[in-house]
């Protein structure tokens, strides 16, 4: 028998614990880490710009110098090409998908401090569902009776996307209902929440992330103001039903909602 084992036995290995943070990965949401993952946001959203405007310049090396819109001719004179937006949205998602990958540890806490990513239960997804439609539909009506935009007024390049027939109608639609209402809240309503509420508490939380994300649509109200008040609204909707079901998925389901009544009554009125 050895005794020197006896009396100096080998340390015990230690267990492993789904609680122990993975390496690069930051255990807990603050201001900091938020507002990193939406520079991160931003950064996505350059880059993939960045990439169309390449994408283009090649294309004009082949067209003899010319650069063309060869998908859709009504769009030539567009702000933006149905490309570009696909490009800076799938760039924005990018750059989501890498600062979440820093904070993973936080994603799947549903509290008031975590991130939330997370469905949730059917009655929480039915409740913000009509409660982002209803919004949508008392925009329509108030922009329709109440106080409609000047005659010949302009619409915004995205609205005049989906007006035209063809892949820039596509593109408009797949961007209003899958792409954005899912990016768009899992870093406002999720990760920017969460970060901002730990730091601030959810007043300032709430007040910041609607901010933030009202910012981003401020070039919507250039062309009809009060365009801005529902989306305003539609945050803090937003806001609140992930508040109130303890999941990001109760928040994409207010803004899917929206989207789809504006999806709609456009695609009723276009040519």
């Amino acid at each position: 028998m050895d005794l020197d084992k006896m009396n100096n036995p080998a340390p015990e290995r230690p267990q492993y614990s789904p609680n122990l943070n993975p390496p690069y990965s930051i255990s807990t949401l603050g201001a900091s880490t938020s507002l990193l993952v939406f520079l991160l946001y931003l950064a996505g959203q350059f880059l993939g710009g960045l990439v169309h405007t390449a994408y283009d310049i090649v294309t004009a090396v082949f067209q003899n110098g010319e650069i063309q819109n060869t998908l859709s001719p009504q769009l030539s004179n567009s702000v933006i090409s149905p490309l570009s937006a696909l490009a800076i949205t799938l760039g924005s998602a990018f750059g989501l998908a890498v600062g979440a990958y820093f904070v993973r540890t936080t994603l799947r806490n549903n509290t008031p401090f975590g991130a939330a990513f997370r469905v949730g239960n059917s009655r929480g997804l039915f409740t913000s569902f009509r409660l982002g439609a209803g919004i949508s539909i008392l925009y329509l009506l108030f922009s329709i009776f109440v106080f409609p935009p000047p005659k010949g007024t302009q619409m915004s390049p995205l609205i005049e996307m989906g007006m035209q027939a063809g892949f820039g109608q596509y593109v408009w639609i797949a961007l209003a209902l899958f792409l954005a209402p899912l990016i768009e809240e899992l870093l406002f309503r999720g990760i920017l929440l969460g970060g901002l509420n730990r730091s601030f508490g959810m007043g300032w939380a709430t007040v910041l992330s609607t901010t933030l994300f009202a910012s981003l649509h401020i070039p919507e109200g250039f062309y009809y103001w009060p365009s801005l008040i529902p989306i305003v609204l539609m945050s803090l909707a937003a806001t609140a039903q992930r508040i109130r079901w303890q999941a990001t998925g109760a928040a994409v389901a207010v803004h899917f909602a929206y989207n789809l009544v504006v999806v709609v009554s456009v695609l009723l009125v276009a040519p």
